[in-house]
């Protein structure tokens, strides 16, 4: 139920996560159990899955957190993929909103709570072909002022570089790579 993995991203000294599809794998409930078990030190976000027309009640959409000083805004972000990608059984009462309007919404809220920067950390996926970086998580950045870097995972892929001048990685997969953003 993911112990060895909320071990290492303690271990890390990971700040945030975000839920992405194989969190539905046994339902949300255990995955949210294994982080109590191990007395995780990461929070894990999304802000866009969401039950009856309004959040999941389980789910935590953003944090900010200081660093060095800077205020820093953490957005969580599920694919909508994971309506078909994750069994129905755990996943058939969730809808998944459009990331970009979810986004769109909590920016100035963020920035009234203090934010400074604002990173979306998501499982959305993306590619990188000749330098240009496409999919879902570009998709994101291209439709969304305001934010300042955006992370991405789902496609398993090796993601660096620039969309609009804002900075987007994705650290390829099963804990292979560490992505960077500085």
């Amino acid at each position: 139920y993911g112990e060895p993995v909320v071990k290492m991203m303690d271990h890390l000294g990971y700040t945030a996560t975000t839920i992405g599809n194989h969190e539905f794998d046994w339902g949300i409930e255990k995955v949210f159990n294994t982080m109590k078990e191990n007395d995780a030190t990461y929070s894990m976000l999304t802000a866009n899955v969401y039950k009856d027309g309004k959040i999941a009640d389980w789910a935590t959409p953003y944090m900010i957190k200081d660093v060095d000083g800077v205020m820093v805004g953490i957005i969580g972000l599920s694919t909508p993929d994971t309506s078909v990608t994750a069994h129905k059984d755990f996943v058939g009462e969730y809808t998944f909103e459009d990331p970009a309007k979810i986004v769109e919404a909590l920016i100035p809220e963020l920035e009234e709570k203090g934010a400074e920067l604002i990173v979306a950390l998501t499982h959305l996926p993306a590619r990188q072909d000749d330098g240009v970086i496409t999919g879902e998580l570009a998709d994101l950045v291209t439709a969304v002022d305001g934010l300042d870097a955006a992370v991405g995972g789902h496609s398993h892929s090796r993601v660096t570089g620039l969309v609009n001048d804002t900075p987007v990685v994705m650290a390829y997969k099963h804990g292979r790579m560490i992505g960077n953003i500085s």
